[in-house]
Parts: C-alpha cells; structure tokens; sequence
C-alpha cells in the first residue's frame, strides 16, 4: 500500500515536470522560428536594396 502511494506521488511530479518541459521546449522552439524568419527577411531585403 505504501509502495503504491509513493509511486503515485513520483508519478504525479513526473508528469508535472514533463508538462513543463513541454511547454519551456515550445517557447524556444518559437523564439528561434520567429528569430530565424526575421534573420532571414532582413537578409533577403539586404540583397534587394544591393540590386536597386
């Protein structure tokens, strides 16, 4: 019985640390997109300025 509690605990705090792990990998997974398509806008309209 006790064996069981104890699990269900470190299970519970598993899950919770998963939840935010998923969510932290979200947010930066989100930052180097919106980072990379800025970079890449902002050399793409470099090279069109060097053209005109």
């Amino acid at each position: 019985m006790n064996h069981k509690i104890i699990y269900k605990k470190a299970y519970e705090e598993t899950q919770k640390h998963l939840e935010r792990l998923k969510t932290a990998f979200i947010v930066i997974n989100r930052y180097i997109f919106t980072n990379t398509l800025k970079s890449f806008t902002f050399i793409h309209y470099e090279e069109k300025k060097e053209y005109l």
